[in-house]
């Protein structure tokens, strides 16, 4: 019996140092099947922090694409207004200054009108009446210096004569009595002065702002036209013959000069 105690105690104490042997492995063995699972645990874990993340980071991206679109869209919508409104402020300039120079055209016409029918208003006047001037009553002539007479499609008369050194100016008013327009006084053509000695002396156009030669002379209007001649210095003229255009030379009229 007391072998079997023995035996017992010490097969006991075999058996318990297996356990204590084997104990140490269970709880190894233990740890590492718990730690499996936490492992897993800790991968979900971490897992779900990243979808989570990744998540928030979409919204996030969602988020800051709409406002900055949104703010993007506002701004274009606002530079998109200011351009309307610099283009409608432009084109209203440009309308001011568009009427501006019409304004100036139109000024500047009635002006050069007011200025022609002012012209045309002596010259009309002029027409219709005399001057008391001395005048040559030697030579036979159709009409007195400053007088008007007609001669085909032109009432004319002389208002004029000046004279420096050889070179005498001879300045006609002229009203076209047609029905169209015409260029009387142009070229060498219009008018001829001729001396005592019955010698005739062709004239040249005298072009200027104040001299119409050359210029269409409107059915109705009257202007004044000047003719530049060149005499010896020691001759002067006694009479003008006057017919204003080439198709009218046969039909010439002789006007009475003033005497210096």
């Amino acid at each position: 019996m007391a072998f079997g105690r023995l035996r017992h105690l010490f097969l006991g104490s075999e058996d318990n140092g297996d356990s204590a042997q084997a104990s140490p492995e269970k709880p190894y063995e233990e740890s590492d099947q718990a730690r499996e699972p936490l492992g897993n645990v800790r991968q979900a874990g971490i897992g779900r922090r990243r979808i989570i993340l990744a998540a928030v980071g979409s919204v996030l991206a969602i988020t800051a694409a709409f406002l900055l679109g949104y703010f993007l869209a506002d701004d274009s919508s606002e530079v998109s207004d200011l351009k309307n409104e610099v283009a409608s402020v432009e084109d209203e300039l440009g309308g001011a200054e568009n009427q501006a120079n019409l304004y100036s055209d139109e000024v500047d016409e009635l002006e050069e009108s007011t200025e022609s029918l002012e012209g045309k208003l002596h010259a009309e006047r002029s027409l219709n009446g005399k001057t008391n001037v001395s005048q040559n009553t030697e030579f036979e002539t159709d009409f007195d210096w400053n007088t008007a007479g007609t001669v085909g499609y032109l009432t004319m008369k002389p208002v004029d004569l000046s004279r420096s050194g050889d070179k005498w100016v001879l300045t006609i008013e002229a009203k076209n009595e047609g029905s169209e327009p015409k260029l009387p006084f142009c070229g060498d053509g219009g008018a001829v002065l001729e001396d005592g000695a019955e010698r005739t002396y062709s004239g040249e156009t005298v072009l200027g702002s104040a001299s119409a030669n050359c210029e269409e002379l409107q059915p109705g209007l009257t202007d004044t036209f000047k003719t530049e001649f060149t005499l010896p210095s020691d001759t002067e003229p006694a009479i003008a013959l006057l017919y204003g255009d080439y198709e009218q030379e046969e039909e010439a009229k002789a006007w009475a000069l003033p005497v210096e």
